[in-house]
């Protein structure tokens, strides 16, 4: 499943959906995941897509890209969880670390 995760991050990833593909209750897969990983399995989605998205920023991707490739539904959403998870906004992001890497 996890395998599964990171390899469709730019698609669609709900719980029901990542349910119906391994035929499990989301109900089941929901505390299953929680037991084993201590995130629930929104929380990782949004982890592995922000870590894959500062990978992509610092490939020098355009940012108006990185957040289509990540599977972001749209720019805000992805704005708002960079923020909250980094502190900075992904252009902050970038402009910091092309500063600190002359």
């Amino acid at each position: 499943m996890i395998e599964y995760i990171g390899k469709n991050l730019s698609e669609r990833l709900t719980i029901d959906c990542i349910a119906d593909r391994f035929h499990l209750s989301k109900y089941y897969l929901s505390r299953e995941f929680k037991k084993y990983m201590n995130i629930s399995i929104y929380q990782y989605i949004i982890m592995k897509r922000l870590i894959e998205a500062k990978k992509l920023i610092l490939n020098n991707e355009a940012i108006s890209d990185v957040y289509i490739k990540c599977g972001f539904g749209d720019y805000s959403n992805f704005f708002k969880a960079f923020k909250k998870e980094y502190g900075v906004t992904p252009k902050e992001f970038y402009n910091y670390m092309i500063k600190k890497s002359m």
